[in-house]
């Protein structure tokens, strides 16, 4: 049982990385065709290295690759993409979703 238990945390640790290498890249892509800025994961996942409350959060967002690799890989994956002159940068959803999330937050501070 010990053996299966650590071969399978063995192919985790090989596989993840390029998992969340590929969603990031799969991220940039959706958003970028649905019109949406790319750069703004970059933009989120640098908000996160500078936030004050990211090294209470950092366990959780602790991967491999590390952020700054993401970052890298983002710009890269970003410099591929066909530029557009008008991107959506704001929306009645998104606009909706950020109240949520900050009634959320100050009901649970």
């Amino acid at each position: 049982m010990t053996s299966v238990i650590e071969s399978s945390l063995k192919i985790r640790k090989r596989t993840l990385p390029l998992a969340k290498k590929e969603a990031d890249q799969l991220g940039i892509q959706y958003a970028w065709n649905a019109g949406f800025d790319p750069k703004g994961f970059t933009a989120f996942l640098d908000s996160l290295a500078r936030e004050r409350e990211y090294s209470r959060t950092a366990r959780f967002f602790l991967t491999k690759p590390s952020l700054g690799e993401r970052l890298v890989d983002a710009f890269t994956e970003i410099q591929f993409l066909p530029p557009r002159e008008n991107y959506i940068v704001d929306s009645a959803e998104f606009r909706k979703a950020k109240e949520r999330l900050q009634e959320h937050q100050i009901r649970n501070s």
